[in-house]
């Protein structure tokens, strides 16, 4: 194999955002278990379809975790004052204006969102992607638990839908780091 050809291919495999160090975790419909604090014990990730007022449809996760009390705690929404995380389209369209997922990378479970910036959502724009880890707060005797921001990038690309901007170089800046 001659060395541009090499070249070529290494070049290639740094470019692809889900490295071997990463892995897209796919939620079913119903009850999934994941471990995100890494204490050994799985916790309960309920994925749903919420039907709107009119033929569009969400899908719905909530996080469950057990504290080191042994309580089960809902981890709240990084959206304000929601305890679900969603996805969000813009009515009668395909176009998805933001989503998540979760990604294990190494040895720890990281919520990627995704969030389309801009001024006219209906047209192609950068996508935002923001990096949150699960944190445990301990605060007396209570324990809360919420989405630690960690990090983000933006695209230099613009998308029509944050769902093709899964494929963008920026999302290696937040799975390396």
């Amino acid at each position: 194999m001659n060395k541009i050809l090499k070249l070529g291919l290494g070049l290639l495999f740094l470019s692809l955002p889900f490295t071997s160090t990463s892995a897209d975790i796919k939620l079913e419909y119903g009850v999934n278990l994941i471990d995100f604090n890494g204490d050994g014990i799985p916790d309960v990730v309920v994925k749903s379809i919420r039907s709107l007022n009119d033929s569009s449809f969400v899908d719905i996760v909530t996080v469950y975790i057990k504290g080191s009390d042994q309580k089960v705690y809902i981890v709240p929404s990084i959206y304000a004052n929601a305890l679900s995380l969603y996805n969000n389209k813009i009515k009668a369209t395909d176009i998805t204006i933001s989503d998540f997922k979760f990604i294990e990378i190494k040895d720890r479970i990281v919520l990627l969102s995704a969030e389309k910036i801009g001024n006219n959502l209906q047209k192609p724009t950068p996508v935002r992607f923001s990096n949150y880890e699960i944190l445990e707060k301990k605060k007396g005797d209570e324990i809360q638990f919420k989405w630690q921001f960690n990090t983000y990038c933006v695209t230099e690309l613009s998308y029509l839908s944050v769902e093709d901007a899964y494929s963008d170089a920026c999302i290696n800046k937040l799975i390396n780091e």
